[in-house]
């Protein structure tokens, strides 16, 4: 198994990925009987969401039997995808229904580690076309819900040995989203309560993939330091960082951007860096790429940094160096010098 590596592989897909038992962590959709005779920590995906054409959480029966649904001012339900309904999360009994329905899925099959709760949003509006739920009529009113369903849900599973991965993002317009302050104050919240804590599309633009972070400042997009801090801010509260990365198979540059951003906070344990091939998590195209996946043993001390925003961090069994300006570098590592382009890395094995 290979420290820092992570595969999502939602549906009935995972038989189509290869390098199964070299992944630290797997997160899958319907294959229970291969996920649970893998070595990885392998998490069910679940989701906030109600959906009617599978149960993610709460079936949707159950949902509309006990008014857990969620409608806005105008009375009708607020919709995030599809055929998705977003629930009261912060009522106590849904909360407590969604714990019993992960419990019994999770002890029907033993060896799955735990779960992975996708749509945990810093503002429920950006993924519900700007619409607040009457109840919850704000960002904030909403997030306080979210923080205490996360904290019921983590609390439970943690008692019962279980593992919870948090998807815990989205776009928001408060001050302080684009340097990413909005979000990492959101995961302080919320690493207590769980095992990780995900960052999806991490170092790029979810709309325009190949285009990866700087840190030059000045809009979304330029402040690739705050969003770096996310691997510290997860680690110092106790949970695991997960970033995930999506591509096509040629996309080397977004590999190894994602994957030694990763690396210049990482622990040495928990935790992994995820590149998906698109469509994202149902491609059945193996992304494994030792581009990502080349194992670097342990950290060797922290990141330190070589010439202005370039960071460099040595490991038991090679080196990353990360370069998130908008210009070329050259750096010498092992008495070979390298070239480094704008927003990219160098990770090199030995």
């Amino acid at each position: 198994m290979r420290r820092g590596t992570g595969l999502i592989a939602l549906g009935s897909t995972l038989a189509y990925y290869n390098h199964l038992s070299t992944y630290a962590y797997v997160v899958f959709g319907d294959d229970f009987a291969l996920a649970r005779r893998l070595s990885a920590k392998t998490l069910h995906y679940e989701s906030i969401s109600i959906c009617t054409s599978w149960n993610c959480g709460v079936s949707y029966a159950q949902a509309v039997a006990n008014g857990w649904l969620l409608k806005d001012a105008g009375g009708a339900y607020v919709r995030p995808y599809g055929d998705e309904y977003l629930p009261d999360v912060g009522n106590s009994d849904f909360q407590q229904a969604f714990v019993a329905r992960a419990l019994s899925v999770l002890r029907r099959h033993p060896g799955v580690d735990g779960i992975e709760i996708d749509n945990i949003q810093t503002d429920i509006a950006s993924i519900t076309g700007g619409v607040y739920p009457a109840a919850y009529p704000s960002e904030q009113s909403f997030a306080d819900a979210e923080i205490r369903f996360v904290a019921v849900v983590g609390r439970a599973l943690k008692r019962a040995g279980f593992y919870v991965l948090v998807n815990a993002g989205g776009f928001t317009h408060d001050r302080g989203f684009d340097e990413g302050r909005v979000t990492n104050a959101f995961w302080r919240r919320l690493a207590p309560y769980v095992g990780g804590l995900m960052n999806e599309y991490w170092m790029q633009d979810a709309n325009h993939l190949t285009r990866l972070m700087d840190d030059s400042g000045g809009g979304y997009m330029r402040y690739w330091s705050g969003w770096q801090r996310l691997v510290r801010t997860a680690q110092s509260g106790g949970a695991d960082f997960v970033g995930v990365s999506i591509g096509t198979r040629s996309h080397l540059r977004t590999m190894r951007f994602g994957k030694a951003s990763f690396l210049l906070d990482w622990n040495g344990c928990g935790g992994a860096f995820v590149y998906t091939v698109t469509p994202a998590y149902t491609s059945r195209v193996s992304p494994w790429n030792e581009a990502w996946t080349a194992d670097l043993g342990t950290p060797r001390g922290p990141k330190r940094l070589i010439a202005t925003k370039v960071w460099r961090r040595d490991f038991s069994k090679g080196t990353v160096v990360v370069n998130p300006t908008k210009r070329p570098v050259t750096t010498t590592v092992g008495g070979r010098r390298h070239r480094i382009g704008p927003s990219d890395a160098l990770i090199l094995t030995r």
